[in-house]
Protein backbone atom coordinates (compact mmCIF):
# COMPACT_ATOMS: atom_id res chain seq x y z
CA UNK A 1 0.00 0.00 0.00
CA UNK A 2 1.27 3.35 -0.84
CA UNK A 3 -2.10 5.15 0.14
CA UNK A 4 -2.98 8.53 1.80
CA UNK A 5 -5.10 8.03 4.84
CA UNK A 6 -7.35 11.20 6.04
CA UNK A 7 -10.10 12.59 8.65
CA UNK A 8 -12.72 14.63 8.70
CA UNK A 9 -14.63 15.88 11.23
CA UNK A 10 -18.36 16.93 9.66
CA UNK A 11 -18.74 13.02 8.83
CA UNK A 12 -16.32 11.90 11.72
CA UNK A 13 -14.80 9.02 9.76
CA UNK A 14 -11.52 8.13 8.26
CA UNK A 15 -10.76 7.28 4.62
CA UNK A 16 -8.14 5.19 2.56
CA UNK A 17 -7.45 6.93 -0.84
CA UNK A 18 -6.25 5.28 -3.58
CA UNK A 19 -2.48 6.77 -3.73
CA UNK A 20 -2.77 10.20 -3.12
CA UNK A 21 -5.89 10.92 -4.84
CA UNK A 22 -9.16 12.02 -3.95
CA UNK A 23 -10.52 8.42 -4.93
CA UNK A 24 -11.38 6.66 -2.02
CA UNK A 25 -11.11 2.62 -1.39
CA UNK A 26 -12.34 2.14 2.06
CA UNK A 27 -13.70 4.63 4.88
CA UNK A 28 -15.13 3.31 8.62
CA UNK A 29 -16.67 5.78 11.26
CA UNK A 30 -14.45 7.50 13.65
CA UNK A 31 -14.19 6.29 17.21
CA UNK A 32 -16.00 9.49 18.38
CA UNK A 33 -17.84 12.30 16.99
CA UNK A 34 -14.66 14.91 16.92
CA UNK A 35 -11.77 13.04 14.79
CA UNK A 36 -8.30 14.92 14.66
CA UNK A 37 -4.37 13.65 14.45
CA UNK A 38 -4.51 9.88 12.50
CA UNK A 39 -1.28 7.91 11.43
CA UNK A 40 -0.33 4.61 10.51
CA UNK A 41 2.10 2.15 12.41
CA UNK A 42 3.03 -0.33 9.93
CA UNK A 43 -0.04 -2.55 10.33
CA UNK A 44 -2.95 -0.62 12.07
CA UNK A 45 -4.14 2.96 12.25
CA UNK A 46 -3.46 5.16 15.47
CA UNK A 47 -6.02 7.88 15.62
CA UNK A 48 -7.07 10.92 18.40
CA UNK A 49 -10.20 12.70 19.38
CA UNK A 50 -10.89 15.59 20.86
CA UNK A 51 -14.13 14.82 21.90
CA UNK A 52 -13.05 11.58 24.18
CA UNK A 53 -9.90 13.46 24.29
CA UNK A 54 -8.23 10.23 23.67
CA UNK A 55 -5.96 8.03 21.42
CA UNK A 56 -7.05 4.82 20.00
CA UNK A 57 -5.35 1.86 18.14
CA UNK A 58 -7.39 0.41 15.11
CA UNK A 59 -6.95 -3.38 13.96
CA UNK A 60 -5.67 -1.93 10.92
CA UNK A 61 -7.55 0.02 8.57
CA UNK A 62 -10.97 -0.47 10.85
CA UNK A 63 -13.23 0.76 13.29
CA UNK A 64 -12.46 -2.09 15.87
CA UNK A 65 -10.76 -0.76 19.01
CA UNK A 66 -7.92 -2.83 20.38
CA UNK A 67 -6.48 -0.51 22.52
CA UNK A 68 -6.95 3.06 24.10
CA UNK A 69 -5.64 5.49 26.83
CA UNK A 70 -6.31 9.38 27.98
CA UNK A 71 -4.35 11.83 25.67
CA UNK A 72 -1.86 14.29 27.95
CA UNK A 73 -3.92 17.55 26.57
CA UNK A 74 -7.33 18.26 27.23
CA UNK A 75 -7.34 19.07 23.16
CA UNK A 76 -5.46 16.13 21.38
CA UNK A 77 -4.88 17.44 17.87
CA UNK A 78 -2.30 15.72 15.89
CA UNK A 79 -0.53 12.22 16.30
CA UNK A 80 2.10 10.43 14.49
CA UNK A 81 4.41 7.29 15.18
CA UNK A 82 8.39 7.17 15.10
CA UNK A 83 8.79 3.74 14.85
CA UNK A 84 8.21 2.76 18.51
CA UNK A 85 6.03 5.60 19.92
CA UNK A 86 3.70 7.65 19.85
CA UNK A 87 4.37 11.01 19.27
CA UNK A 88 1.21 13.95 19.95
CA UNK A 89 0.28 17.31 20.19
CA UNK A 90 -2.36 19.24 22.20
CA UNK A 91 -3.77 23.13 21.69
CA UNK A 92 -5.03 23.65 25.67
CA UNK A 93 -2.30 25.79 27.36
CA UNK A 94 0.57 24.80 27.86
CA UNK A 95 0.66 23.42 24.53
CA UNK A 96 2.91 21.09 24.14
CA UNK A 97 4.55 18.04 22.03
CA UNK A 98 4.74 15.05 23.95
CA UNK A 99 7.10 11.64 23.52
CA UNK A 100 5.00 8.45 24.58
CA UNK A 101 6.36 5.30 25.63
CA UNK A 102 5.25 2.83 22.97
CA UNK A 103 1.38 3.29 22.77
CA UNK A 104 0.66 4.28 26.32
CA UNK A 105 -0.38 7.52 28.09
CA UNK A 106 3.07 7.00 30.16
CA UNK A 107 5.02 10.19 29.08
CA UNK A 108 8.73 10.09 28.37
CA UNK A 109 9.63 13.98 27.21
CA UNK A 110 7.74 17.01 26.01
CA UNK A 111 8.80 20.43 24.78
CA UNK A 112 7.13 23.67 24.07
CA UNK A 113 4.61 23.46 20.86
CA UNK A 114 5.95 26.30 18.14
CA UNK A 115 3.16 28.27 18.96
CA UNK A 116 -0.27 28.64 20.68
CA UNK A 117 -2.69 26.24 18.28
CA UNK A 118 -0.41 23.38 17.51
CA UNK A 119 -2.42 20.53 14.95
CA UNK A 120 -0.49 18.04 13.00
CA UNK A 121 2.96 16.17 13.61
CA UNK A 122 4.75 13.84 11.95
CA UNK A 123 8.03 12.16 11.98
CA UNK A 124 10.73 12.15 9.10
CA UNK A 125 12.66 9.13 10.52
CA UNK A 126 15.12 11.80 12.28
CA UNK A 127 12.87 15.39 13.48
CA UNK A 128 9.62 16.05 14.12
CA UNK A 129 7.86 18.17 11.42
CA UNK A 130 4.74 20.33 12.98
CA UNK A 131 1.74 22.84 11.80
CA UNK A 132 0.25 25.25 13.53
CA UNK A 133 -3.11 27.17 13.15
CA UNK A 134 -2.06 30.27 14.97
CA UNK A 135 0.88 31.47 12.61
CA UNK A 136 -0.63 29.07 9.65
CA UNK A 137 2.88 27.50 9.23
CA UNK A 138 4.72 24.20 8.69
CA UNK A 139 7.79 23.86 11.00
CA UNK A 140 11.04 21.44 11.13
CA UNK A 141 12.45 21.05 14.48
CA UNK A 142 15.53 19.76 15.59
CA UNK A 143 14.98 16.22 16.35
CA UNK A 144 12.29 15.81 19.31
CA UNK A 145 13.04 19.35 20.11
CA UNK A 146 12.00 22.66 20.45
CA UNK A 147 15.06 23.94 18.12
CA UNK A 148 13.39 24.92 14.67
CA UNK A 149 15.63 24.65 11.79
CA UNK A 150 13.19 25.67 9.22
CA UNK A 151 9.47 26.92 8.49
CA UNK A 152 7.26 28.14 5.71
CA UNK A 153 3.71 29.54 5.15
CA UNK A 154 0.99 26.63 5.14
CA UNK A 155 -0.71 26.24 1.90
CA UNK A 156 -3.68 26.83 3.56
CA UNK A 157 -4.65 29.54 6.28
CA UNK A 158 -5.87 27.18 8.60
CA UNK A 159 -3.48 24.13 8.36
CA UNK A 160 -4.76 20.70 9.98
CA UNK A 161 -2.97 17.40 9.21
CA UNK A 162 0.76 16.82 8.15
CA UNK A 163 2.76 13.86 7.43
CA UNK A 164 5.77 12.85 5.75
CA UNK A 165 5.92 10.41 2.58
CA UNK A 166 9.56 9.48 2.66
CA UNK A 167 10.13 12.72 0.22
CA UNK A 168 7.67 15.72 0.64
CA UNK A 169 5.20 17.03 3.12
CA UNK A 170 1.62 15.74 2.42
CA UNK A 171 -0.59 18.00 4.32
CA UNK A 172 -4.41 18.91 4.91
CA UNK A 173 -6.15 22.47 5.51
CA UNK A 174 -9.84 23.10 6.08
CA UNK A 175 -10.49 26.37 4.41
CA UNK A 176 -9.87 25.76 0.66
CA UNK A 177 -11.03 21.58 2.13
CA UNK A 178 -7.74 19.86 0.43
CA UNK A 179 -4.97 18.22 0.77
CA UNK A 180 -1.60 19.30 -0.53
CA UNK A 181 1.87 17.50 -2.14
CA UNK A 182 4.33 19.26 -1.42
CA UNK A 183 8.03 19.58 -3.10
CA UNK A 184 10.14 17.92 0.02
CA UNK A 185 10.00 20.29 3.22
CA UNK A 186 8.76 23.79 1.14
CA UNK A 187 5.92 25.56 0.63
CA UNK A 188 6.14 24.51 -3.35
CA UNK A 189 2.80 22.48 -4.27
CA UNK A 190 3.23 20.18 -6.24
CA UNK A 191 -0.49 18.54 -6.55
CA UNK A 192 -3.30 18.65 -4.41
CA UNK A 193 -7.09 17.28 -4.25
CA UNK A 194 -10.57 17.91 -2.58
CA UNK A 195 -10.79 16.63 0.66
CA UNK A 196 -13.47 14.10 1.34
CA UNK A 197 -15.44 16.16 3.11
CA UNK A 198 -15.54 20.25 4.69
CA UNK A 199 -13.13 19.96 7.62
CA UNK A 200 -9.93 17.27 7.06
CA UNK A 201 -7.87 17.07 10.00
CA UNK A 202 -5.44 14.59 10.07
CA UNK A 203 -3.38 13.16 7.42
CA UNK A 204 -1.00 10.32 7.42
CA UNK A 205 0.97 8.19 4.28
CA UNK A 206 1.06 4.35 4.63
CA UNK A 207 3.80 3.71 2.02
CA UNK A 208 6.26 5.55 4.20
CA UNK A 209 6.88 2.08 6.12
CA UNK A 210 8.68 -0.06 3.36
CA UNK A 211 12.39 1.92 3.49
CA UNK A 212 14.29 2.46 6.19
CA UNK A 213 14.70 4.71 8.62
CA UNK A 214 17.78 6.78 10.86
CA UNK A 215 15.75 6.02 14.55
CA UNK A 216 14.96 8.72 16.92
CA UNK A 217 18.35 9.24 18.80
CA UNK A 218 18.78 6.77 21.65
CA UNK A 219 15.57 5.08 19.95
CA UNK A 220 16.65 1.01 19.48
CA UNK A 221 15.99 -0.36 16.02
CA UNK A 222 12.53 -1.32 15.44
CA UNK A 223 10.37 -1.10 12.87
CA UNK A 224 12.59 0.31 9.44
CA UNK A 225 10.10 3.23 8.55
CA UNK A 226 10.93 6.37 6.99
Amino acid sequence: MTNVISSDRIVAKHFLHSGFSAILTSSYAAPNIVPYGITWDGTNVISDDQNANKHFLHSGFSAVITSSYAAPNANATGITWDGINVISAGRTAPQKHFLHSGFSAVLTSSYAAPNTFPTGITWDGINVISSDRTVAKHFLHSGFSAILTSSYASPDAVPTGITWDGTNVISAGQVVDKHFLHSGFSAVITSSYASPNAEPKGITWDGRYYIAYIPRMGATLGPFII
